[in-house]
């Protein structure tokens, strides 16, 4: 079976049919690449309100000399994590807090950091880890 998309009046065959789900996300990207097709839009904070930047700055007290993953970056979460159906954003920071955003759903964000409980001392965080112990709120 073929399935074709029709660009500028030429066909282009999708092959994944033939190939099965292994080659699926790889004709899926190369057709949209090759029919410059977007697949993603960039939207700007003012439109969803996520604000976070883990900004990083050598410095004599801190670089990647004196830790080796410096530039590793504090990790991203996303889970439901206050059970309203939307996935909700956690973002780990380095030389920055650590900051939660409640998802209120069509890509706008509120920033609940601070009623949230995260304790910002000051520390490092290296990456995020999300786990549901009882598999039933995330």
């Amino acid at each position: 079976m073929f399935l074709y998309i029709r660009k500028r009046g030429i066909n282009f065959p999708l092959f994944f049919i033939l190939f099965g789900e292994k080659y699926l996300l790889f004709f899926f990207l190369w057709t949209f690449h090759f029919l410059r097709v977007p697949v993603f839009e960039l939207l700007n904070s003012n439109q969803t309100g996520v604000e976070f930047n883990n900004h990083i700055e050598d410095k004599k007290e801190h670089n990647i000399l004196l830790y080796a993953n410096y530039y590793g970056g504090g990790g991203v979460g996303i889970a439901d994590f206050d059970n309203d159906g939307l996935q909700d954003i956690y973002f780990g920071g380095n030389l920055v807090s650590d900051v939660i955003y409640r998802n209120l759903g069509d890509f706008k964000f509120e920033d609940k950091t601070i009623n949230s409980g995260i304790n910002d001392n000051g520390s490092w965080s290296s990456g995020v880890t999300i786990a549901d112990v009882n598999m039933m709120d995330l």
